[in-house]
């Protein structure tokens, strides 16, 4: 940490991925005249007008990367749905998930303690958590979903205060849907809108979390 700080010193601007209490840290031993690029954590979910027959597809986007990338679902919003509608997507996304229990990689004795939390699967491979609030929540990860229910007309008000953490939103809705509620998802802060099967792709002209990266250096 010493030489680092003697770094900074010495720099016209420095660039730092991490958490939010990194990111701080950093910003706060660093001169205001120094340009600093941050990249923190962002949080992506999926966003269905019409779930029937995705459940093989979302289970597929759940565990590309073990939800590790920024642009992994932690989340999913059924629209205007109810509890039991909620269950009914929950119990065929666990037989979706149960498909891939086999590929569910080791994890350490402290990230245990943390899922240990959550009911899940009996060969523990999957957690899934449906509440009947429409709170946007960050997932504790490695395959731990949580389904909710929302009115569109809601979006902006659940999701504008966690702006500066949204990243890529999944949809499945009708063609004629797609404008509106992409529109509505870009209001709130989403960065980013594609389908289910899309999110964790990316191409070389994409920007990333909203920003084209060559351009603030």
């Amino acid at each position: 940490r010493n030489e680092i700080e003697e770094l900074y010193k010495m720099s016209d601007a420095i660039s730092a991925w991490g958490g939010e209490g990194s990111l701080d840290e950093i910003k706060n031993k660093i001169s205001a005249q120094v340009r600093f690029i941050p990249w923190g954590h962002r949080i992506s979910f999926a966003y269905m007008t019409d779930w029937s027959q995705r459940a093989d597809s979302f289970a597929a986007a759940m565990v590309k990367y073990e939800q590790q990338a920024c642009s992994s679902p932690q989340m999913v919003y059924l629209e205007n749905a109810s509890f039991e509608q909620l269950k009914a997507f929950g119990s065929d996304l666990a037989i979706s998930l149960q498909k891939h229990s086999s590929t569910f990689p080791e994890l350490d004795d402290s990230i245990w303690a943390e899922l240990s939390n959550f009911s899940e699967a009996e060969d523990k491979s999957y957690r899934i958590v449906m509440s009947d609030d429409s709170t946007f929540e960050a997932s504790v990860l490695n395959r731990t979903i949580l389904i909710k229910s929302i009115d569109r007309s809601n979006i902006k008000k659940v999701l504008a205060p966690h702006r500066r953490l949204l990243q890529s939103a999944g949809i499945s809705c009708s063609i004629k849907e797609m404008s509106d509620l992409s529109e509505c998802l870009f209001d709130a802060g989403v960065s980013r809108v594609c389908t289910i099967d899309q999110m964790q792709d990316a191409h070389p002209l994409e920007s990333h979390d909203g920003k084209f990266s060559l351009s603030r250096f």
